[in-house]
């Protein structure tokens, strides 16, 4: 193993490692870099929805998840853009916002 990754819980990752694979292929969907740290905001000068923002635009997860999805969006993006919100105060909110996605996100059945 590289020893520049750290795994804070080996054991989980085993049992996950092990689900995944006795669940197979077909039943993996993978959703990575859903907020453009890696892939470009631009291509050709247009700008590009990153992959979190298209996800309730279409019917990918659950029925309601494009309700839940919008209302969590309409909560955070405010403050994301809110000039009068300190940027330590603003860095708060979004840390709990985006607490809050990942656990709806984790939660999906």
């Amino acid at each position: 193993m590289n020893p520049d990754i750290i795994i804070s819980n080996p054991k989980k990752l085993e049992i996950l490692k092990n689900k995944i694979a006795l669940d197979g292929i077909k039943n993996i969907h993978i959703i990575s870099d859903f907020d453009r740290t890696f892939t470009k905001a631009f291509v050709n000068r247009q700008k590009v929805p990153s992959m979190i923002s298209e996800l309730p635009n279409g019917n990918y997860l659950t029925d309601d998840y494009a309700k839940k999805a919008h209302a969590l969006f309409n909560k955070y993006h405010p403050i994301e853009i809110d000039i009068n919100i300190t940027e330590e105060n603003k860095k708060k909110l979004c840390i709990l916002g985006g607490l809050n996605i990942s656990t709806f996100l984790l939660n999906l059945n």
